[in-house]
């Protein structure tokens, strides 16, 4: 190969190696993970909520006003302020349907984000999401504002020991209308 040529892709190759090593101190520092993470969940029984007409005689679809589900739950962990916690920010994806009786566009849902260990309930916090439907629009997905939480973990207690369960606020009687429909 001509010396010319050498040096001509030598040249080219110089900047792209450059390149190369200001990269590989891109990134995570060496063996390190992310965070185990809470199990996010729906709870099954409070996952679907129906509102009718204050006041109706009847539970029919005229008297329906608004019918939603919980259809996700997801977040993200990150590393605590201290190795003895994890932070995560969880947040919640609904779907909701315009029944023939709401009136109006808008309407406040209630909604439940609550921390468990194994079956014993560490935090509950209510939240209300406020729904709104454009105009010739009856269905709507909304995702809730992310919900803070930090975990303190030991060495026999990660986070991912925890669950973040979310459920509609629901009256007993709606708990019990779910729990007859197989909800």
């Amino acid at each position: 190969m001509p010396a010319a040529t050498a040096t001509r892709r030598l040249r080219i190759a110089m900047p792209l190696l450059a390149a190369l090593l200001l990269l590989a101190g891109c990134g995570p520092k060496a063996n390190t993970f992310a965070p185990y993470c809470p199990t996010p969940r729906r709870l099954t029984d409070a996952a679907q909520i129906t509102l009718y007409r204050p006041g109706a005689a009847s539970r029919d679809i005229t008297d329906t006003v608004l019918q939603g589900s919980i259809v996700d739950v997801s977040g993200v962990c990150r590393d605590g302020d201290s190795p003895s916690s994890v932070q995560a920010d969880a947040s919640v994806t609904f779907r909701f349907a315009r029944g023939p009786a709401m009136a109006g566009r808008t309407i406040t849902v209630p909604y439940l984000v609550t921390v468990a260990l194994g079956d014993d309930i560490r935090e509950q916090a209510a939240y209300r999401l406020q729904v709104s439907f454009p105009p010739n629009v009856d269905t709507v997905t909304v995702t809730s504002e992310p919900v803070h939480m930090v975990f303190p973990v030991t060495k026999t207690t990660n986070a991912a020991s925890y669950t973040i369960w979310a459920a509609f606020q629901l009256t007993p009687d709606q708990l019990e209308d779910n729990r007859q429909r197989g909800l």
